[in-house]
């Protein structure tokens, strides 16, 4: 998002939204697998040591009775985000790699709930692992857009005997050229806990929608988990680190992704009259830096040859111009002989032509 994101069209939208995706006959929320963290029921949360103790998750009661891991929703506009497909992985870099989004609301009301709720299961997730062992989670800092929430999923599980029955293939939109596929061994795993689900609502039904097709300026519900994990073996601080961790990101809105045309409009002619008011100078200053890069430096590359040949011309003007010669002395006969001594005109312009000629053969 820019400057000519039409923010004012946006925030009202994401109420509007907020409201109806928060309606407990939502889809998502009647097939019980997300809840809207601004509309939470705190009670209905608890935290769950999964791994021998290694992990631990937010867990929702399920239908059949037993708990779920909990699905967190919030409404935003997405502002930063790095999606799938990847283009490559670096061998170092495959435990880390990883697909994430930030989503924005404008501090509206419904975004300032959702972060105080998620504080609020921080808070539990911390006293689950008694004091000083976890480093707890907390929002983000406010930037012009308000508060903003980040939640990433990597692609790979490393470690060895990983069950096949918690492997699952990469999607064909996640990983169309086989490029994650190609990382996949005996000690690096794809499971169903490095999915994230890509979809659209349309009609109020929620379809398939290409991870690549996400823009930067749409309004999304964002899904994520809460999750701690145990960090490693340190000597010192906290044992576990919490995030969110990227579960679902549904498309809802796309049309105020283009720039605000009015604003659009505003910004080119407050340029116009600046430049009008500019002198020569200052004008051909700004048309140099809204060039393109080969523009620009072709342009460099005139103006640099001009200069040298002002520069070589100037230096050879100043070796043609000289002084007239003084008189030789009235002593020295040796190369005058005995009519040197009183030289009229014309004798001075001869030797003068003489030094012309002489230092033009020079210059050419």
């Amino acid at each position: 998002m820019d400057s000519y994101y039409p923010t004012e069209r946006a925030a009202k939208a994401l109420v509007d939204w907020n409201e109806k995706l928060g309606r407990t006959d939502a889809h998502l929320i009647q097939m019980g697998m997300a809840w809207p963290a601004a509309n939470l029921d705190l009670s209905v949360v608890s935290i769950k040591k999964m791994d021998h103790g290694h992990s631990a998750k937010a867990m929702f009661p399920s239908t059949d009775g037993h708990r779920q891991e909990a699905v967190f929703t919030v409404v935003g506009v997405l502002n930063q985000h790095a999606l799938p497909p990847v283009h490559g992985v670096a061998p170092h870099r495959v435990k880390f790699s990883s697909q994430h989004a930030t989503v924005v609301g404008f501090d509206n009301d419904y975004f300032q709930k959702a972060n105080e709720n998620l504080e609020e299961v921080a808070w539990a997730m911390y006293c689950a692992f008694g004091q000083g062992s976890v480093d707890p989670w907390r929002p983000a800092e406010a930037d012009q857009y308000g508060r903003g929430l980040t939640s990433s999923c990597r692609y790979f599980t490393i470690g060895d005997n990983i069950p096949a029955g918690l492997k699952t293939p990469f999607h064909p939109k996640t990983d169309p050229r086989g490029v994650l596929a190609a990382q996949l061994s005996d000690k690096v795993s794809h499971c169903f806990d490095n999915d994230v689900m890509y979809m659209a609502l349309k009609d109020d039904k929620y379809i398939e929608k290409d991870p690549a097709t996400f823009k930067s300026g749409d309004i999304v519900e964002m899904g994520f988990a809460f999750v701690a994990w145990r960090k490693g073996k340190h000597s010192v601080g906290p044992e576990y680190s919490c995030k969110l961790v990227l579960r679902t990101l549904t498309f809802i809105d796309g049309k105020y992704t283009k720039p605000d045309e009015q604003l659009l409009q505003e910004a080119f002619f407050a340029k116009n009259a600046a430049l009008t008011r500019a002198r020569p100078s200052q004008m051909l200053d700004a048309t140099v830096a809204d060039m393109n890069p080969v523009a620009k430096r072709k342009l460099k590359e005139q103006i640099d040859s001009d200069d040298e040949e002002e520069t070589s011309t100037a230096k050879r003007m100043h070796l043609l111009t000289i002084s007239a010669p003084s008189p030789p002395s009235t002593t020295d006969q040796s190369q005058y002989g005995d009519q040197v001594s009183n030289p009229g005109p014309l004798a001075t312009r001869i030797h003068a032509n003489d030094d012309i000629r002489h230092l033009s053969n020079r210059v050419q």
